[in-house]
């Protein structure tokens, strides 16, 4: 499984077909960001499901993480991008993206 968090923002990511990719992302939802998922079609990437990893629960406030995982079900490019944003509101404090290309 190839694991990528914010660092990667803007890289190009190589697969294979069969292989995954997790995306870490850390929020801090107790202000009311979160990272949402621009919704794209599936095309060559099908996401598995996604997790929410709270933060520290002696520490209120704390910092969480969230993650995705998806397959490459077949070869192509794909742009993955994700919008940190109070869901109420319209516009991101920043945002997230990546290629990938999905080789045969």
């Amino acid at each position: 499984m190839i694991s990528i968090g914010e660092q990667d923002n803007g890289r190009t990511v190589q697969m294979k077909e069969g292989e995954q990719l997790q995306i870490v992302l850390y929020e801090n939802a107790s202000t009311g960001y979160t990272w949402l998922e621009e919704v794209a079609p599936e095309q060559n990437m099908i996401l598995l499901g996604h997790e929410e990893h709270a933060g520290d629960p002696g520490s209120p406030g704390a910092s969480g993480a969230r993650a995705w995982t998806y397959t490459a079900s077949a070869a192509g490019q794909r742009t993955i991008r994700f919008h940190y944003q109070r869901p109420w509101l319209h516009t991101a404090s920043r945002s997230f993206e990546i290629t990938v290309q999905v080789l045969s």
